[in-house]
């Protein structure tokens, strides 16, 4: 448990000694996250018009 502590310890001190890659992390996760993004299914739009994309 002490070297999951250490190592996030280790990982956010280099993110904020490093902002360009805080910045290019950010960037790819977005990407990652877009990519893998679903429109909602037909029940969903039905029955939660508020989920629902705006058009």
């Amino acid at each position: 448990m002490a070297v999951v502590g250490l190592g996030t310890v280790f990982a956010v001190l280099t993110l904020l000694a490093r902002p360009d890659l805080q910045q290019a992390g950010e960037s790819q996760l977005m990407t990652w996250l877009q990519a893998r993004q679903r429109r909602p299914s037909a029940w969903c739009r039905n029955w939660m018009p508020s989920i629902a994309p705006r058009r």
